[in-house]
């Protein structure tokens, strides 16, 4: 529903929203080898990053304990995991899922590239308040030079985000680009996602 959806410019402007929600120092927690735009927004807040890097190759899994334990103990009150993570493509298990909203912080999982993994944590929206799950136009529908992406979460937390958004700064070219690209989605992914999935089987 639309009370549950913040669109934005690019899902980087809802980092920064998330971000801004948090007090001044506050902690976010991240797990490198990861996108590099949740501590660049997290420096430039002035908020407290506290790495808690993937375990070694060949997998990267998060060290689900070792972010608890920021959360606990370290006081961290925004968990960033990008679910494919980018560069390694793992995925966040629901069970993971569960174990971090289950502790005192906001768990926003960016799923930019969810339309080619098969996974995605947007089942657990009702479930649990303090999870965020962000999406972007950038890859599936190739709309990146666009700037638009979207969050879901609880109704009250969208409504916070809104309260600090700018008002109406997602150009008109963007949003019409977005009802586009959703109008046709199946043929994108027939004619787009499947190739690549089918590419990346035959390559591994």
């Amino acid at each position: 529903p639309a009370s549950m959806v913040v669109a934005g410019v690019g899902s980087d402007e809802i980092l920064d929203l998330l971000i801004r929600l948090m007090e001044a120092g506050s902690g976010i927690v991240t797990a490198t080898p990861t996108f590099g735009m949740y501590s660049f927004l997290g420096r430039i807040a002035g908020s407290r990053i506290l790495d808690v890097p993937r375990r070694g190759p060949p997998f990267f899994e998060l060290d689900v304990d070792g972010i608890i334990s920021c959360v606990q103990s370290d006081g961290a009150k925004l968990v960033f995991v990008a679910s494919p993570n980018n560069p390694t493509g793992g995925l966040m298990s629901e069970n993971d899922v569960r174990r971090i909203c289950a502790t005192d912080c906001l768990l926003v999982v960016d799923e930019a590239y969810a339309e080619f993994s098969g996974g995605s944590a947007l089942a657990l929206i009702d479930e649990f308040p303090n999870l965020v799950v962000l999406r972007t136009f950038s890859k599936w529908a190739g709309l990146a030079g666009m700037r638009i992406g979207f969050s879901v979460a609880h109704p009250k937390l969208t409504e916070k985000l809104l309260s600090i958004k700018q008002p109406y700064n997602i150009n008109v070219s963007a949003e019409a680009a977005a009802r586009a690209a959703l109008a046709v989605r199946e043929k994108i992914r027939e004619q787009h996602i499947l190739p690549i999935l089918r590419e990346r089987e035959r390559m591994l």
